[in-house]
């Protein structure tokens, strides 16, 4: 082993516990919504290659991001304060999701109310309205049903209820017990996965949802960043995922996942944590070119919004394109996708960022420190 490799890996944990934004990360999370816009346009074409159908991963590279950040976020607050503020964690949080969700949600009931023709799924979807205003709709909702209106609302149900729950455990429990419950909690997610869910989603248990909803690539993110918290792990890791072509060759084995015709859940979530820690462990890697991409920062930064109107501008874009254009998928990804990335800017400029604005007065403060620079 190189002698200078743990001088090396302990100041890349400095800077590691010193950074504050993850430059990379909108670039993966614009990767993620493209995704997702892909595969509601025109990516659940069966004659598709495989990795054509697989834009609905996008989601889990969402819920990979969501887990590692949110936890690391809460590590630096012990860190900082001793002790997560679930006063400001909420407040914070509420403040991003809450108001354009429930705005979409609005226009959404607006628009079935007025304009859905087929009163089957209007009424279906009045009946599932209490659970999409409680982000339940992952628990009481029907995943079977033929035709569900703002369905894509099960994964936010989920990021929700992470977030209700998770920041409680830290707040609650000491650091290290915390750690030890979030690493069960993912090998729990893991033998569940491979041993014990089986059968119809839609006759489960109301427990067995419940237990189902509990995501295993946020619990993988939530474990990635407990480790790359703690200084011997990092520096093991760093030594793997912190080489100059650790990014390119983990983004590498990530398609070639995709494109797996077999490739389990399991190996799609493993595949997107490495590639997500080869992104983090330092900020110079090999991908890093991607933040630089036109376009491709705003996407991220936009992506909560893309997610949330982006089946509205379809349906229109499809009434637009009419039957004519049917057949033209890659039309009609490309006009939603930049019709969707307008009405999200739109959003952002005018309703989200004057709510945002108050999220200042929730931030806690980190203490200037010596070793580790804000």
């Amino acid at each position: 082993m190189d002698i200078a490799a743990a001088p090396v890996s302990k100041a890349a944990y400095q800077r590691f516990r010193a950074t504050r934004h993850f430059g990379s990360l909108d670039a993966l999370r614009a990767l993620a919504i493209i995704a997702v816009v892909w595969h509601h346009t025109g990516g659940q074409d069966t004659t598709l290659p495989i990795i054509g159908q697989r834009g609905y991963l996008g989601v889990e590279l969402f819920f990979v991001i969501s887990g590692f950040l949110i936890t690391t976020l809460l590590l630096r607050e012990e860190a900082d304060h001793g002790t997560v503020s679930l006063r400001n964690f909420y407040a914070r949080r509420s403040l991003r999701i809450f108001p354009l969700y429930y705005a979409v949600l609005a226009i959404y009931s607006l628009l079935v109310l007025v304009a859905e023709s087929d009163q089957a799924a209007k009424g279906e979807f009045f009946s599932n309205l209490p659970a999409f205003m409680t982000y339940t709709g992952n628990w009481f909702i029907d995943p079977d049903s033929s035709r569900i209106i703002f369905a894509f609302s099960w994964s936010l149900a989920a990021e929700e209820q992470f977030y209700l729950v998770w920041p409680m455990i830290r707040r609650y429990t000491s650091s290290a017990v915390a750690d030890v419950i979030g690493v069960l909690g993912l090998g729990g997610v893991v033998a569940a996965s491979l041993f014990l869910w089986s059968g119809d989603v839609a006759l489960a248990s109301l427990p067995e949802r419940v237990l189902r909803s509990i995501s295993l690539a946020i619990c993988s993110g939530v474990v990635l960043a407990i480790l790359l918290n703690r200084r011997r792990a990092f520096e093991s890791i760093h030594r793997v995922l912190g080489q100059p072509l650790a990014a390119p060759l983990a983004a590498a084995a990530t398609i070639l996942v995709l494109v797996a015709p077999a490739s389990t859940h399991l190996i799609q979530t493993l595949a997107f944590t490495v590639l997500l820690g080869t992104t983090v462990c330092r900020e110079d890697h090999g991908l890093q070119g991607l933040s630089g991409v036109p376009g491709l920062g705003l996407i991220g930064k936009l992506s909560y919004g893309i997610y949330l109107f982006h089946m509205i501008v379809v349906n229109v874009v499809e009434r637009a394109m009419g039957e004519a254009m049917a057949g033209y998928t890659a039309v009609l990804f490309l006009t939603t996708l930049a019709a969707t990335i307008g009405v999200a800017s739109l959003s952002w400029r005018y309703f989200e960022s004057p709510i945002l604005a108050h999220k200042k007065r929730w931030d806690r403060k980190p203490p200037v420190t010596a070793d580790l620079p804000a």
